[in-house]
């Protein structure tokens, strides 16, 4: 007789006979539809129109339909959410304010499904997820404990989280999983050339004033987002937006090397209209990222290094011509002398190196710079007491280091330098040519340095298509080094003859008998 233990039935028993992947994808299924019949019932229940019933209806067909998209190709997916993200800041007081929350939501239960059901297999977690993991807990306990002053409202704990921790991380994760192939690759640069040509056109538009050729109308709309006297975009903030056109610029520039790539003149050409759009933002820091990304191109960018050369030489010119406009205080013709936002940015630095010295091990609260800049805030050396003060944070970096303190930003740099580590596989294991290369890698790199620097003068956590775009590249090329690495050790074991009689690698065979094996 069997003992009552051996009668029980585990999840190994389940998992063996292969009923636990249904039974995962049904109770995922049945809790993602319960969350979505409540959450329009609710909106139906508010209004009074006859139509609403029927909107439900709609509204619930599409839902299973993106659903599915979704679920079958995880990589539109991200493209998708990228792009409504594009538009998060115009849409912030309209009825579609959560559409991209939506769209994430709809790419993250696809996703989810998809492993669940064995269609995709699980990427390994290795220590670059680790490290965005125990940060986004870090966030989490901080936004829990009690803290000295309270989260602002204009810049809330929960949309620095949301924006600037967990939505790119997760992006990181799915792109890595999913995204790993020369489509999906394809599909991502173009992306990012329309994104680039779209953004540097409706500059060129403000610039000549053209305000009715920008679309949406809210860019040009002056009581919206900051920098209205600049050229900007959907983000409503010369700097974010121009970081957005600095990867682009890396990417069109990228992709128009590929040989065997159709349009490759058009993504020339849309790479070439870039560099107005970004000196239209008249952002300094913009204009050092994308200094350093045609530098960096010119000295190392094989095989397509001559149109890197011919933005240089144009850029150049136009600086020796316009020499006194450049070197002048007057911003809004090119003039880089003005000192009055430096000193701004510099006071902000000097409240969040006195805050993390405050409280160093934990920080002040996730959420908490604006009041720590009210409260407390500092002059960088002889500079005027009031520029800067009360100000949201302009230094992500250092925001960090004062809300969480040193557990948070050295946890926060772990991600940044494990991330390098990893694409750095790549870039030993990749071709030098193909969109799969090393080019793609050292793309990357020059948008993640016009990353880091702009991090320094804005606040990046604010905008997750910046972060997202970002994350999706790295999580790309890391995706690349593990499939390209599986790829040598499988053609390795083909490779190496076995003796049949006792499975022993040859390689073996011979060797001194008083060698031990």
């Amino acid at each position: 007789m069997l003992s009552p233990l051996r009668d029980r039935v585990g999840l190994g028993d389940l998992a063996e006979s292969g009923l636990l992947r249904p039974i995962l994808i049904a109770l995922s299924f049945g809790a993602g539809m319960f969350i979505l019949l409540q959450g329009m019932g609710r909106a139906v229940a508010q209004t009074d129109s006859p139509l609403a019933s029927g909107v439900f209806v709609i509204g619930l067909g599409l839902a299973l339909a993106v659903f599915y998209g979704l679920y079958r190709n995880s990589s539109a997916g991200v493209l998708i959410w990228l792009s409504l993200s594009l538009f998060t800041s115009i849409l912030a007081d309209t009825p579609l304010a959560p559409i991209d929350r939506a769209a994430f939501a709809a790419l993250a239960a696809g996703w989810f499904i998809a492993v669940v059901s064995g269609r995709r297999p699980l990427t390994r977690f290795r220590l670059t997820e680790a490290l965005m993991v125990l940060f986004l807990l870090i966030n989490l306990v901080s936004f829990l404990a009690p803290h000295q002053f309270p989260a602002t409202e204009n810049l809330t704990a929960t949309t620095l989280i949301t924006n600037g921790v967990f939505l790119p991380f997760a992006i990181y994760v799915i792109a890595s999983q999913s995204m790993a192939d020369i489509r999906s690759i394809r599909a991502m640069l173009w992306f990012l050339v329309w994104v680039g040509f779209y953004m540097a056109i409706i500059a060129v538009f403000q610039q000549l004033n053209l305000n009715n050729l920008v679309f949406p109308q809210a860019i040009v709309d002056a009581s919206k987002g900051i920098n209205p006297e600049r050229a900007r975009g959907p983000l409503l903030n010369s700097a974010a937006d121009g970081i957005l056109m600095c990867f682009s610029f890396a990417a069109a520039l990228f992709l128009a090397s590929q040989p065997n790539i159709r349009r490759q003149r058009l993504a020339l050409a849309a790479a070439l209209i870039m560099p107005i759009g970004i000196f239209a933002t008249q952002t300094r820091a913009i204009w050092l990222g994308a200094a350093i990304v045609v530098i960096g191109g010119t000295m190392f960018a094989s095989g397509y290094r001559r149109w890197y050369l011919v933005v240089l030489g144009a850029a150049v010119a136009v600086v020796v011509v316009n020499y006194q406009k450049f070197l002048s205080a007057d911003r809004t013709q090119g003039g880089v002398g003005s000192t009055g936002e430096i000193e701004s940015r510099l006071n902000d630095w000097a409240t969040a190196l006195w805050a993390i010295a405050e409280k160093p091990a934990f920080g002040w609260g996730i959420g908490r710079f604006p009041e720590i800049n009210t409260t407390y805030h500092k002059a960088w050396g002889s500079f005027d007491w009031q520029l800067g003060y009360g100000f949201l944070s302009h230094n992500s970096h250092l925001a960090i280091g004062a809300e969480l303190g040193w557990l948070g930003l050295i946890v926060w740099t772990g991600v940044f330098v494990s991330l390098v580590w990893r694409t750095s596989r790549a870039w030993s294991v990749l071709p030098r040519m193909g969109l799969a290369s090393r080019g793609f890698v050292f793309a990357f790199y020059l948008s993640l340095i016009t990353w880091l620097i702009n991090g320094a003068v804005i606040d990046v956590r604010v905008f997750p298509v910046i972060s997202g775009v970002l994350f999706m590249w790295g999580g790309i090329i890391s995706g690349l080094a593990d499939k390209t690495r599986e790829e040598i050790a499988a053609m390795n074991e083909e490779s190496l003859p076995v003796v049949e009689e006792v499975g022993i690698p040859a390689a073996l065979i011979g060797a001194p008998s008083g060698s031990s094996g």
